[in-house]
């Protein structure tokens, strides 16, 4: 997971996760409890591998140490969002 995550990659993902709540919130999708232990499993690595990731596109700057960070306000990181999808 670590080497294809990214910025471009985890929009698409948290798109397609939403989308499948949103679904869920409506009551117009059912999940069997093995799906949605396989989606806990995988924000749990999201999770694990995101926590230095920025989930802005382009929007990384580098620091005199050599490290990207984020240029927004906040903090968020890959990681963070993973949490917040997971609480959801």
């Amino acid at each position: 997971i670590e080497s294809k995550l990214g910025a471009d990659t985890w929009f698409y993902t948290k798109r397609c996760l939403l989308a499948l709540a949103d679904q869920l919130a409506k009551q117009m999708l059912l999940l069997q409890q093995e799906s949605f232990s396989e989606i806990i499993l995988f924000l749990d690595d999201i999770d694990r591998h995101g926590s230095g990731m920025t989930p802005f596109y382009g929007d990384e700057v580098q620091t005199e140490q050599g490290i990207s960070k984020s240029s927004k306000k906040g903090g968020e990181t890959i990681s963070s969002e993973a949490r917040q999808l997971k609480n959801m």
